[in-house]
C-alpha cells in the first residue's frame, strides 16, 4: 500500500513539473532513537485546514518524503510517526515554484510523571468494545491489558499517558493513522485473547526538542522555534489567568512571558521589512492582546497591517487587536474586508460582524453576513459556527424534561442534583477523547 501511495506522489511530482504555481516540499522524517520509522506521515496545506481530519502523505521507511503542492504564500506542516508526539510547524515559501528541504526531528510523547490513571480505548470494530479500561503495571515497569474479544483484531490506543492529553499508539507491529496526528494500533487476537503492553521507559529515554531545518534556509528553524514557543505559551494560559484574577482581582502585573518575547521581536526592528518582522509580530498577536498595551498593540499593527497575508496564521486574532487600540478601527475591518490577502481572516471579520449585528438586534446586517459567508466560504467548516448562529432559519426545538438525578462530583466531596441545577442557565460543553486540543486543555 506504501509503495501505491509513493507512486502516486512521483506521478503527481512528474506532472506538476513544468508549472510554477506549485510547491516541492521534501526532505527527511528523524525518529527520535535514529531507527527505521514503523509508520510516518506528512501533511502539507494551509494553516486553516491543518486540523481538518486527513493524515497525509505517508513517508518512506527510510524517511524520505517528497511531495507538490499549491503555492499558498502561507502554508502549515503537520509530521506524525507512531511513537512520536506530532509536529506542526509553519512554511513560508519564497516564491512560486519553489523547493524547500527539510530535516523534520521528532520526539517521543512527553508522559506524565503520574501514570496511575493510564488506560486502553479502542475496540474491534463489532459490539465489544474496550470503552475505557485501566492498564496493570507489571514487575519489569510496564502497563498491561488483557481483552478477549470475538473480532479478529483490535484498534486501541493508550489515553491518560501524555502532557499534552494525546493518545499513543499501544505497541504491536501494524498502525492505522487516526487522522489528529496520532494512530490506533492493530493488535491481532490469537484464540480470542490478545495483550496490550506499553512501556514508558522508551519515551522517556529519547526525549529532545523537536526541531525543523533547512540546509537552504536558516530561518525555517527560526519559524518553527518562534510558533512552538508561541504554542506553549498559550497552552494553559488561560487556567494560569484565572488563577491570577482571583487572587489580585485585575490582571496588573500578569506575566506570561510576553515581555520576553517582544523584546526579542524588537531585535529585528532594524529590518522592518524582513519576513521574521512581520511573522514574529503576527505570533505576538495570537497572545491575549491584554496582554500587551494599546502602543505595544498599535506597533504590531504597525508591523503586519491588516492586509498582511501572515495573518492567515492568526485569522481570528486581527480583529480584537485593532479593537484594542481602537473600537472603531476593529469595525472599520469589516469596510475593509475585500482588501484582506489572508484567506481565512474575512471570514472570521463577517462572522464576528453577524454575532455583533445580531447582540445589537440588527437582523438586516446579520442576515447580509450569513449570506455573504456562505456564497464566500460554502463547505469551509471553520464557519461553520457563525452559519449556524446567523442562520434565519435556525429552529431551537423544545428539549425533555431533565429526569430527578444525583451524581458524586470526582474530584469534591460536592453532590449535583437536578434540584440543586433548577433555576438557573448553563453553557453546556462537549469534549472527545480523540479531539487533540480538548484533550490538550483537560487531559483527564
Amino acid at each position: 500500500m506504501r509503495l501505491f501511495f509513493m507512486a502516486v506522489l512521483i506521478l503527481l511530482t512528474v506532472a506538476c513539473n513544468g508549472d510554477n504555481s506549485w510547491i516541492t516540499v521534501k526532505g527527511r522524517l528523524h525518529a527520535a532513537d535514529g531507527k527505521p520509522l514503523k509508520m510516518a506521515h506528512v501533511r502539507v496545506t494551509t494553516p486553516g485546514a491543518i486540523y481538518d481530519r486527513a493524515a497525509g502523505a505517508p513517508v518512506h521507511d527510510s524517511g524520505r518524503f517528497e511531495l507538490k503542492v499549491p503555492y499558498q504564500a502561507t502554508l502549515m506542516v503537520r509530521a506524525s510517526a507512531v511513537d512520536h508526539e506530532p509536529l506542526f510547524f509553519p512554511l513560508i515559501p519564497k516564491k512560486e515554484g519553489d523547493t524547500i528541504d527539510l530535516d523534520i526531528y521528532l520526539t517521543p510523547y512527553r508522559l506524565r510523571d503520574d501514570l496511575s490513571e493510564i488506560a486502553v480505548i479502542g475496540g474491534g470494530g463489532g459490539t465489544e468494545l474496550i470503552k475505557k479500561m485501566p492498564m496493570e503495571k507489571t514487575a519489569d515497569g510496564r502497563y498491561r491489558y488483557v481483552t478477549v474479544s470475538g473480532t479478529p483484531v483490535i484498534f486501541c490506543q493508550i489515553i491518560n499517558a501524555t502532557r499534552g492529553g494525546r493518545t499513543i499508539n499501544a505497541g504491536g507491529q501494524s498502525f492505522l493513522p487516526d487522522s489528529t496526528g496520532d494512530y490506533f494500533s492493530v493488535i491481532p487476537l490469537k484464540e480470542g485473547r490478545a495483550e496490550v503492553y506499553f512501556d514508558p521507559a522508551w519515551y522517556r529515554e529519547h526525549q529532545r526538542e523537536p526541531l525543523v531545518t533547512s540546509p537552504l534556509d536558516d530561518d525555517v528553524e527560526k519559524y518553527t522555534r518562534l510558533e512552538r514557543r508561541i504554542s506553549e505559551l498559550r497552552q494553559g494560559l488561560y487556567v494560569k489567568m484565572k488563577a491570577w484574577y482571583a487572587m489580585h482581582k485585575s490582571y496588573d502585573g500578569f506575566d506570561a512571558g510576553q515581555d520576553s518575547l517582544y523584546d526579542e521581536w524588537q531585535r529585528y526592528k532594524n529590518d522592518t521589512a524582513s519576513v521574521m518582522y512581520r511573522f514574529m509580530a503576527v505570533q505576538l498577536g495570537r497572545l491575549p492582546i491584554f496582554l500587551f498595551g494599546k502602543e505595544n498593540a498599535a506597533e504590531i499593527m504597525a508591523a503586519a497591517p491588516y492586509d498582511d497575508v501572515f495573518w492567515e496564521y492568526a485569522p481570528y486574532n486581527l480583529q480584537s487587536l485593532y479593537a484594542h487600540v481602537d473600537r472603531a478601527l476593529g469595525d472599520s475591518l469589516f469596510v475593509w474586508r475585500d482588501r484582506i490577502k489572508a484567506p481565512s481572516v474575512p471570514g472570521y471579520i463577517i462572522g464576528i460582524t453577524g454575532l455583533k449585528a445580531l447582540r445589537e438586534g440588527d437582523k438586516a446586517r446579520a442576515l447580509m453576513c450569513y449570506n455573504e459567508l456562505k456564497k464566500r466560504y460554502p463547505g469551509d467548516n471553520k464557519f461553520k459556527f457563525y452559519k449556524a448562529k446567523l442562520n434565519p432559519d435556525k429552529k431551537i426545538a423544545e428539549g425533555n424534561p431533565v429526569p430527578d438525578f444525583e451524581v458524586k462530583l470526582l474530584h469534591s466531596e460536592e453532590t449535583v442534583s437536578r434540584q440543586s441545577l433548577l433555576g438557573r442557565y448553563y453553557l453546556m460543553d462537549f469534549w472527545a477523547v480523540w479531539c487533540g486540543p480538548c484533550r490538550a486543555e483537560m487531559p483527564n
